[in-house]
């Protein structure tokens, strides 16, 4: 009986533990006080936002160019305008958004592991008034 107590309780810490994958679980526009998804909050093109994941790998393949974010129509943003600030829990990218960037797909490209993409509204200018749970920082 002990036997079975212990292979239901290893079932259960495997079951519970999370898996390593590559990929993004959620994104944030970096200064917005309420954290909204970047697919309904458009972002500033040339201020930063914050890309959440599970997995964005290590802080050197981001400061040689091995790892990539890239916007639609292939702009990839500089290596020297990302930053891995957390490895984990969750693992987090500071990202500044090119002056070419356009609305469109972005993705994450982590060891030649390309993200599923996440569709986002590139704006010029900070919106005035707060769009949905869009709240964007005075000037």
């Amino acid at each position: 009986m002990k036997k079975v107590f212990v292979a239901i309780g290893l079932m259960l810490l495997f079951v519970a533990c999370p898996q390593s994958n590559v990929g993004i679980s959620k994104a944030r526009v970096l200064s917005s006080i309420s954290n909204p998804n970047l697919e309904t909050c458009p972002i500033i093109r040339t201020q930063y936002i914050a890309i959440k994941g599970e997995n964005f790998g290590v802080a050197a393949d981001w400061a040689n160019g091995t790892n990539k974010v890239i916007f639609f129509d292939n702009v990839v943003v500089p290596s020297a305008d990302v930053e891995l600030t957390q490895a984990g829990n969750p693992a987090t990218l500071f990202v500044k958004v090119p002056s070419a960037a356009q609305s469109g797909p972005l993705v994450v490209e982590v060891a030649g592991v390309t993200s599923a993409p996440i569709n986002v509204i590139i704006t010029d200018f900070v919106p005035s008034n707060a769009v949905g749970e869009c709240i964007y920082p005075a000037n």
